[in-house]
């Protein structure tokens, strides 16, 4: 399932996040490369199967838990496995132009400077991701838009708590890290 043109909003300490791209399922052929415009942001979470991602000028080897995210100019590239293709939740958020100018919290901030980050989900980012999965399909369930946005806010804090997790003092602990 692809779906473009979201319009899901969330708030974090004060500024503002649009959700405007979901996708999941296979990745069967080479995503060629690209970069994506100031204050974008993807986060991709590997389901299942095997492949590689280039993020800038390094390979990486991705599996199923594997987690990452790409952020404004971060150059791209996703390849499968031929053999075993790798399946993935995909999701794009952009930092809302009226946020840009406002004073950040330490812990948005943490999130907004990471500009490309891969490790391992340590924080339950796949489960919040597949709630996502599951209740994207049902846009006239009672709620729907509130419950997404707090989705959407959980996973927030938990691949934030991934980023931190993995941070200099932690590193010892966490195999995952800033790109």
């Amino acid at each position: 399932m692809h779906l473009n043109g979201l319009t899901y909003h969330f708030t974090i300490e004060q500024t503002v996040f649009r959700v405007s791209m979901f996708s999941d399922g296979m990745i069967e052929s080479v995503i060629p490369g690209h970069s994506h415009a100031k204050g974008c942001y993807e986060i991709h979470c590997i389901t299942e199967g095997t492949g590689s991602v280039l993020l800038g000028d390094t390979r990486f080897f991705v599996s199923a838990n594997s987690l990452y995210m790409t952020g404004p100019h971060i150059f791209h590239e996703q390849t499968p496995d031929p053999t075993n293709p790798m399946a993935e939740i995909c999701i794009y958020l952009q930092l809302l132009p009226s946020s840009e100018g406002q004073k950040k919290s330490d812990f948005v901030n943490t999130f907004i400077n990471q500009t490309s980050w891969i490790g391992t989900d340590t924080n339950g980012v796949l489960p919040i991701m597949k709630q996502i999965q599951s209740e994207i399909t049902t846009p006239t369930a009672p709620g729907h838009t509130s419950f997404m946005s707090g989705l959407f806010m959980q996973l927030f804090c938990a691949l934030v708590r991934c980023y931190k997790a993995d941070m200099p003092a932690a590193k010892e602990q966490s195999p995952g890290g800033s790109v």
